[in-house]
């Protein structure tokens, strides 16, 4: 029994796409729950140096911690988006070597 190239293909592509809407929304999860907390921290070390809860030195620092931590999010974003990328590209393979193993017709 052959199957047909366009198929094939299609079906190739969208199970790579699958793949990718999941590992997106797993990155994009990860990147706002970052934001939001940077944002957060952000707002409450300018409130403590304004109010003179905290001296300058003391944001200086904290300001450099938080911003470590939301370097440390995006790279974890940075990861999920490769991992993402590798598990759509054997999703593509799987589904065409599968195919080629039955039969293609060109």
């Amino acid at each position: 029994m052959a199957i047909d190239w366009q198929d094939v293909w299609k079906s190739a592509v969208d199970a790579g796409l699958d793949v990718v809407k999941d590992g997106g929304k797993q990155a994009q999860r990860v990147l706002r729950d970052a934001a939001k907390a940077f944002e957060q921290q952000l707002a409450e070390l300018t409130e403590a140096l304004v109010t003179g809860q905290i001296d300058q030195q003391t944001y200086d620092f904290e300001m450099r911690s938080s911003k470590r931590e939301f370097g440390t999010a995006l790279d974890q974003a940075k990861i999920l988006g490769k991992a993402t990328a590798q598990k759509a590209t054997n999703a593509v393979f799987k589904v065409l070597f599968d195919a080629i193993a039955t039969g293609i017709r060109f």
